[in-house]
């Protein structure tokens, strides 16, 4: 069995500033990681989107793959919406990133995943900040940190603007 990996470039004409562009997705993932890249300043969104600032130029790269290629959609939406919108104070751009408190971002989340499948398809038990949940007679493990699906599939939930 042969495995290819395939990587995904774009390029997203861009005329505002590196911090503008920095605060915007800062907005969007909340994770943002300045990484020098090839001699270029590159920040790493998601932790799997690559963005390189060039002079008119944003490059996108990424491991093509269903969620990858959302979050790079979510960068280029965010790209361009910085882009048309150059009038942002400088005391937010200065700003700290948005912090998240984690325990109230897990009870959202298992009030929102009881909203969805059912108070009962949730476990009340809760090891590790694990829960587990029960649809159809398929169980999945949620690690409530990192918001993996224990066994094959990768489950991401970003916040977007949102006020706690």
């Amino acid at each position: 069995m042969i495995t290819s990996v395939i990587t995904q470039k774009q390029s997203v004409p861009y005329l505002g500033s590196k911090q503008l562009l920095h605060h915007y997705l800062n907005q969007l993932s909340g994770d943002v990681e300045k990484l020098d890249a090839h001699g270029k300043q590159t920040l790493r969104v998601f932790k799997s989107i690559s963005i390189t600032y060039e002079a008119g130029l944003v490059i996108l790269e990424w491991v093509a793959n269903p969620v990858n290629d959302m979050y790079a959609d979510s960068c280029v939406s965010v790209i361009l919406a910085a882009d048309s919108s150059k009038a942002v104070s400088a005391k937010y751009l200065l700003s700290a990133p948005m912090k998240v408190d984690r325990m109230h971002f897990k009870e959202c989340l298992l009030e929102m995943m009881a909203d969805m499948f059912g108070s009962e398809c949730l476990s009340s038990v809760y090891k590790a900040d694990r829960t587990q949940i029960t649809v159809d007679g398929k169980t999945a493990v949620i690690d409530l940190d990192t918001l993996v699906r224990h066994g094959v599939i990768t489950v991401r939930v970003s916040v977007y603007n949102c006020s706690f």
